[in-house]
């Protein structure tokens, strides 16, 4: 089985503070790693794994070259023969939490919002997982796999929030399965102006996939 991932690469830097601090306040940091991240990075990294042939669409900065994230993925046999680089810093989120479990994200998009469409031999890949990232050119790229008959995954995670809906919405009729978190599918579902994740069935769509947190 082979798959391309498309979506966010980012460095991941996982700090432990004392407190999360209000405006105006400061707080120790108590702990600090850097680990390679994102969305799209993420699930490459995990399907080869699993066994899966893996390899990557995203738009990386030239700082990626030769980093430590870069060889993990070449050492591990994960294809970085789409990745894009561009003259900016690769995306970086700050992950900030307490010994209460609380969190607070923030996130530099960098080189991935740069991303751009290129033509992609989609008959080497079976499926094609698009994960959060520059969602306004995933369309075209959507089409293009599934006139190879690829199947087509779409898990736009936390860029509903602040993508715009249509652009979100172009992507729906082509993929085959859909993932939302339960407040996720709320939102979409009203901002498309739909009575219930169901409506977003089309004729392609084989599942629409909603975790429920603690229900399963």
């Amino acid at each position: 089985m082979s798959l391309l991932v498309v979506g966010n690469v980012a460095f991941d830097f996982i700090l432990k503070v004392k407190f999360l601090p209000k405006r105006n306040e400061a707080t120790s940091v108590t702990d600090l790693r850097l680990c390679p991240g994102g969305c799209a990075g993420n699930v490459a990294v995990v399907a080869k794994r699993l066994g899966i042939r893996s390899s990557l669409y995203s738009s990386v900065g030239k700082d990626f070259r030769n980093s430590d994230y870069e060889k993990k993925l070449l050492d591990m046999g994960v294809g970085i023969e789409n990745l894009q680089y561009v003259d900016d810093m690769t995306a970086r989120s700050f992950m900030f939490s307490d010994d209460n479990g609380d969190q607070q994200i923030y996130y530099y998009p960098g080189a991935s919002s740069k991303l751009f469409y290129k033509k992609v031999d989609f008959s080497r890949y079976k499926c094609v997982h698009f994960s959060a990232g520059e969602i306004s050119v995933y369309k075209h790229l959507m089409r293009d796999a599934k006139e190879k008959n690829c199947m087509v995954s779409f898990d736009p995670g936390q860029e509903i929030f602040h993508r715009s809906i249509e652009d979100i919405a172009r992507c729906l009729p082509y993929a085959d399965y859909l993932f939302f978190n339960e407040y996720e599918a709320e939102y979409i579902s009203r901002e498309i102006k739909v009575r219930d994740i169901e409506d977003l069935f089309f004729e392609n769509t084989k599942a629409i996939i909603v975790s429920m947190g603690e229900r399963g």
